[in-house]
């Protein structure tokens, strides 16, 4: 049984990538039906990168990149400077293994703490550079 899943989630991912050809810059828009060889399951559907690929195009595709990597960056960096950035750390990189198995968008009901948590850490982050600044700002003036 699991071996058919995987023949199934393979051909969509083949069509998928196939048909992003037909609209390379910004997608077809919509998830389509499949045929019968991915009994008939919308093409697009079961991966988010050759989903936002087929579904949104190239566009969709560095639309999401983008702000994952500049965010895996972050945290990244976080995490080696100060133990808060192993929380946000460990999110993005459980957003980024989800992405390969199942479209975000779909699972976004499930992220959306995980989006939140974040965005605190973002706040927090920039929080503590200002009052890193203002402290030595003020050293700078006495």
């Amino acid at each position: 049984m699991l071996c058919q899943f995987t023949r199934v989630r393979e051909a969509l991912q083949r069509i998928a990538y196939e048909r992003w050809s037909e609209a390379y810059w910004f997608g077809h828009g919509t998830v389509q039906p499949g045929p019968h060889l991915v009994e008939y399951m919308p093409i697009g559907s079961h991966h988010t990168w050759y989903g936002l690929l087929f579904v949104k195009g190239l566009t969709g595709f560095l639309a999401m990149l983008g702000p994952l990597l500049a965010q895996t960056f972050i945290v990244l960096v976080d995490c080696v400077r100060h133990p808060r950035g192993r929380l946000p750390l460990s999110i993005v990189f459980v957003m980024i293994v989800l992405s390969f198995g199942e479209n975000i968008e779909i699972e976004a009901y499930l992220l959306w703490p995980a989006l939140m948590m974040l965005g605190i850490h973002a706040r927090e982050m920039r929080n503590s550079s200002n009052r890193e600044f203002e402290s030595c700002n003020a050293i700078v003036q006495s």
